[in-house]
């Protein structure tokens, strides 16, 4: 009768060992340089991402919230019980009946959001009729 082998696999520490060598061949430092910076620090502060539609909504990090559009002086409120955001819009087109605005930046905050500053992307549309909005969208992306 065979006798069974059972095998049991382990992983040896690395904490214990101690480094034998910590020179650089002379011939090679020339050739080291510091590693370029990979992770740069955010330049946009708070991203919104999320939809507004005729005024109702949610944009992630606020929640739901209720938006206000008000196209003279470009901005949009988005609102809510924990507070709002004030937004700058930028890059505004304007049509016959249709108003695009690509660019956003924060410009007042209050309550919870009294700290957010930022700017990103957007698309908002608002189809105008005679002289008030008809309809009107709002999505904010990365």
């Amino acid at each position: 009768m065979k006798k069974q082998r059972s095998i049991h696999p382990g992983v040896e520490a690395l904490e214990q060992k101690a480094v034998l060598s910590t020179v650089v061949a002379p011939h090679l430092a020339a050739e080291l340089r510091p590693a370029p910076i990979v992770v740069e620090p955010a330049r946009f502060g708070v991203a919104l991402i999320g939809a507004v539609v005729n005024g109702y909504g949610g944009v992630s990090p606020l929640g739901g919230v209720r938006g206000y559009l008000n196209i003279q002086q470009r901005t949009l409120i988005l609102a809510n019980h924990r507070g709002s955001l004030t937004l700058a819009l930028s890059h505004v087109h304007r049509y016959p009946y249709v108003i695009n605005a690509f660019e956003w930046t924060i410009t007042r905050g209050t309550g919870q959001f009294a700290s957010f500053q930022g700017q990103g992307r957007c698309t908002v549309t608002a189809v105008i009729v005679g002289r008030h909005i008809a309809t009107w969208s709002a999505a904010f992306y990365v």
